[in-house]
């Protein structure tokens, strides 16, 4: 749906949350939020299918499967009509597939790159492998598609069958991604071709405050977290957050410990199943003093959750990162900001529809786990900024 533009709808900074009118700042013209992963890439191939001119490509996990199947062979099609295909995946997000995907997609018109190889994929050159070996902990961990740099796919969902209830009925991942039209692209546009030629982005430093929130400098990563800290503070109704992997630094739990004394409303929705069992174990060292403070935490039952979204009142970010030290200090991400009411709406009905499909957790609850959990978390928790 499109939508107009408004004056400083969910800007952070303190007196215009007040309504004192002091800046002018962007809205998406299209905001469309997808929790289906079938219609999610449905629209994807057709955007690929449609796109005239250019196409910039990047996923974390580029799986073999029937989805790569159908995106390769669009991305090749757009190749043989003339647009340009730049494609950008993660060394160690798909390290076995790599080859294959370099045959599928070996054509004039397309450029495909690896993000910071695993040293085990390159020949022995002891220069090259101490240069993986540098890249080793810092991921690409994005998962968005760009279209003639107008029109722009992103979330958590990574190219694999698993995100498509036609092929895994019952076991699929369950995910929010969007698609998104507006100004701010240009910016995601440079940053995407910053990332694929290897070099430090030559854009000037992008505000906290934008819609469109990107963190390929330590400036951009460090203003980001503390405009999140912000945002938490100002909260006076509510705080929904959903993410894969909840792993909170010492700042950001206190703020969520605060914000909770204000009665503000904070619950939190992370996975029971989960593709890594052991950071479930030490997200829960961080449950007690938050249920001591009346936060909520649920944990979601039906199937693994990957979803990563965070509705704070009436405004919201969605992307790729989840509230770790990954996402905040180490790897690429992508997060954008939504403010129009129907999105908002959009996102709390799926919260609570996830909610209903979830266990809320006790301290009794949480006591009752076995001491190989309790001492192995407590444990992780030396590691946690590398988790």
């Amino acid at each position: 749906m499109e939508y107009p533009k408004h004056h400083c709808p969910f800007s952070t900074r303190k007196g215009i949350s007040r309504g004192q009118g002091e800046c002018v700042q962007e809205q998406w013209i299209e905001e469309k939020i997808y929790v289906s992963g079938d219609d999610f890439f449905l629209d994807v191939i057709q955007g690929i299918n449609s796109a005239k001119t250019s196409i910039w490509f990047e996923s974390y996990i580029f799986e073999p499967g029937q989805l790569a199947s159908r995106v390769t062979a669009a991305l090749r099609a757009a190749a043989q009509r003339g647009v340009r295909v730049h494609v950008l995946v993660d060394g160690i997000g798909s390290p076995l597939f790599i080859p294959e995907f370099q045959d599928a997609l070996r054509h004039p018109q397309i450029r495909f790159r690896v993000y910071h190889p695993a040293p085990w994929t390159r020949p022995f050159r002891p220069l090259e492998i101490l240069q993986s070996l540098r890249g080793l902990n810092r991921r690409n961990h994005r998962k968005v598609c760009l279209i003639d740099e107008a029109v722009a796919w992103m979330g958590g969902m990574n190219v694999s069958d698993w995100h498509l209830k036609s092929i895994h009925p019952h076991h699929r991942w369950r995910d929010t991604s969007i698609r998104l039209r507006g100004e701010p692209l240009h910016w995601l546009a440079k940053e995407m071709r910053s990332t694929f030629s290897g070099k430090r982005p030559h854009h000037k430093y992008i505000s906290p405050n934008t819609i469109m929130r990107l963190n390929s400098t330590w400036r951009q990563r460090r203003a980001l977290f503390k405009n999140l800290l912000r945002r938490i503070q100002l909260a006076t109704d509510r705080i929904f957050i959903t993410t894969a992997y909840f792993v909170p630094s010492g700042p950001l739990l206190r703020e969520l410990r605060k914000t909770a004394k204000r009665e503000v409303e904070v619950k939190i929705l992370v996975p029971q199943i989960t593709d890594m069992p052991w950071l479930r174990w030490l997200s829960q060292v961080f449950y007690e003093q938050l249920l001591r403070e009346k936060i909520r935490i649920f944990e979601y039952q039906r199937r693994i959750l990957h979803a990563k979204t965070l509705v704070i009142d009436q405004s919201a970010l969605i992307g790729s990162s989840n509230i770790n030290s990954r996402s905040l200090s180490l790897d690429l991400e992508i997060d954008a900001v939504l403010s129009h009411p129907e999105s908002i709406a959009t996102l709390e009905r799926q919260f609570h529809k996830d909610l209903g499909d979830s266990v809320e957790i006790t301290l009794d609850r949480l006591n009752q786990r076995p001491h190989f959990y309790k001492w192995t978390g407590r444990l992780l928790v030396l590691f946690r900024s590398w988790l």
